[in-house]
């Protein structure tokens, strides 16, 4: 009776794990209940070697520069919190549903909280023909360091 039953377990483990598989196999993926727009591009969108400019450089940049549009990509909260002089606010989900706005004959310095989400916004406004496309380095992150040493 004892090999029975070790028979009888084994064949049970089987069968929940075939009904599993195939129960998996069917379901769809799970998806976000409300997913961000810019999210799923992002996953879509290779990436693009993206020129960059430190905070020590922003000064000279911006005097060579002197039409950028300074996109400041946070959110409204973390921009009115602070941001650079003259930056314009464009939160990343919100990119692919009005990069139309933007002209198209103006450089762009791009600018997130730390530096990552640029590289995405930068490869995606490129591929959309913004060629003249760059970012702070580091972020607002890096921005608020290199202020803070030179005010010592």
């Amino acid at each position: 009776m004892r090999r029975n039953s070790g028979w009888t377990a084994l064949l049970a483990l089987l069968a929940v794990l075939a009904l599993s598989m195939t129960a998996g196999a069917q379901a769809p993926p799970a998806q976000p209940a409300d997913p961000k727009p810019f999210q799923e591009i992002g996953r879509r969108i290779p990436r693009l070697p993206m020129p960059s400019v430190k905070p020590k450089s922003l000064a000279a940049w911006l005097a060579a520069n002197p039409n950028a549009v300074i996109l400041d990509l946070r959110t409204a909260e973390a921009f009115r919190g602070q941001h650079l002089p003259g930056a314009v606010n464009l939160p990343l989900e919100a990119l692919p549903a009005r990069y139309a706005e933007l002209p198209m004959d103006r450089p762009y310095l791009l600018v997130d909280e730390d530096g990552t989400g640029t590289l995405l916004a930068g490869s995606y406004l490129k591929r959309k023909g913004h060629r003249d496309t760059v970012r702070l380095f580091g972020g607002m992150d890096a921005w608020r360091q290199h202020e803070s040493r030179k005010r010592k």
